[in-house]
């Protein structure tokens, strides 16, 4: 009773609006609903498989609009077997997306509004897809089974978001239309997939659902792993300064061969800690043979230690005299030696600031900027204050990397 007074007015009202309209479904699905077919329980279960894998992994985009397989996943289940089983497994997500996400309570008013906007939504495109004559999954009811998904997208919106953030967030009406608009693209593709599938499904069964769950999945399973942040601090320092360097040389665009040099120094780093031992696995063998890449990877090791300015070790040499792989050797070893397992495990603005008072008199000024960018394009957006880079470990090309990364982080960035 408590908590019931201090809700305010409009709040009071919006949840009052979801309860009745939840508590109406009952006579209306008593009255309208066609009755449920339950004659395919394997396609059921596939589909109730694919929304447990999409509430694991579900995915906010910066307007708060998900992107996740719940549109199509509904609107299959009503044309498989109908309104009622459908909302059993809408009902489904909603329970496991609140097991889920510990933060809110599972019996809440957005939980509310869910239901009313899932119990309705089925209502309307059971409603589009009575005007199909014959087969529901048949090619030829392909294009009403899209138009369903767009009015089933629609009365979702407005009975569930729409009044939510109106009444119970205090949102502009103005702005709230325009997150349906927005929406639309997303819903449009999901219902066009919804649509092709059917007839698939109709012809192989279980099976024609194999290409949807695919296509349905990888987006929210992709974006997922993209946005899950994993601390610095779960690497020892060897491990920290190894990812380090090679999330720099992403940055800098070294070749393949710099990259396998520069990991093989990150190894004798720890083996070898003496820089001066390390620098005496330059000379070469008694006779005059020598291993170029050996030879190359004890080099970087053995000039970790100098400082840009020239007053370190072991020879006492400067900026472009120090090999360029030493130099972005220095600066991962220093960040990681701020922010790995056992260090004082800094955030990545604070580990940043004591390699930019160094860069010119330490470190190379290029590569602490480098360092910079990583954390720019890497961890910006990340939830912990050290996360691991992750970007130079995708596939393909430096550049599509560089341009692709930080887009698809924001756009995996759970609000």
């Amino acid at each position: 009773m408590a908590r019931w007074a201090v809700l305010a007015r409009r709040q009071r009202l919006g949840l009052a609006v979801h309860a009745l309209a939840a508590a109406l479904l009952v006579p209306a699905y008593l009255v309208w609903a066609p009755a449920p077919s339950w004659d395919r329980p394997w396609l059921l279960a596939v589909l109730l498989a694919v929304v447990v894998v999409a509430a694991v992994n579900d995915v906010r985009l910066a307007t708060g609009i998900r992107l996740d397989a719940t549109t199509a996943v509904a609107l299959l289940a009503l044309v498989i077997a109908g309104p009622v089983p459908a909302l059993v497994l809408s009902v489904a997500q909603l329970v496991v997306e609140g097991l889920l996400d510990r933060e809110r309570p599972l019996l809440r008013a957005g939980a509310l509004a869910n239901l009313a906007a899932f119990g309705w939504d089925l209502l309307a495109g059971a409603a589009v897809l009575s005007l199909v004559a014959g087969d529901p999954l048949g090619a030829a009811a392909a294009p009403t089974v899209l138009v369903a998904g767009l009015a089933m997208a629609v009365v979702n919106y407005l009975v569930g978001p729409m009044v939510y953030g109106t009444l119970h967030l205090g949102q502009p009406a103005g702005r709230m239309l325009a997150g349906l608009r927005d929406a639309m693209p997303a819903v449009l593709v999901m219902s066009t997939l919804a649509a092709v599938t059917a007839p698939l499904v109709g012809e192989a069964g279980v099976l024609g659902l194999a290409p949807f769950a695919l296509i349905a999945l990888v987006p929210s399973l992709v974006l997922s792993a993209a946005a899950r942040a994993r601390p610095m601090a779960d690497l020892d320092l060897h491990g920290a300064i190894g990812l380090y360097a090679d999330a720099i040389a992403d940055v800098l665009r070294l070749e393949r061969h710099d990259r396998l040099i520069l990991r093989r120094a990150v190894a004798m780093l720890d083996a070898v800690p003496d820089p001066h031992a390390r620098l005496l696995k330059t000379v070469p063998l008694p006779d005059g043979r020598r291993d170029r890449d050996a030879f190359e990877t004890a080099l970087v090791a053995a000039h970790t230690d100098e400082r840009y300015d020239g007053a370190g070790g072991p020879a006492g040499i400067r900026e472009e005299l120090i090999p360029r792989l030493s130099r972005v050797l220095a600066v991962a070893r220093r960040w990681a030696a701020l922010t790995a397992r056992g260090t004082a495990e800094l955030s990545h603005e604070e580990a940043l600031l004591d390699l930019q008072l160094g860069a010119g008199q330490v470190y190379d000024p290029e590569v602490v900027a480098a360092a910079g960018t990583v954390v720019a394009r890497d961890t910006r957006l990340a939830p912990v204050p050290a996360a691991q880079p992750r970007v130079h470990a995708w596939p393909g090309p430096p550049a599509l990397r560089a341009r692709l990364g930080p887009r698809l982080l924001a756009l995996a960035h759970h609000e």
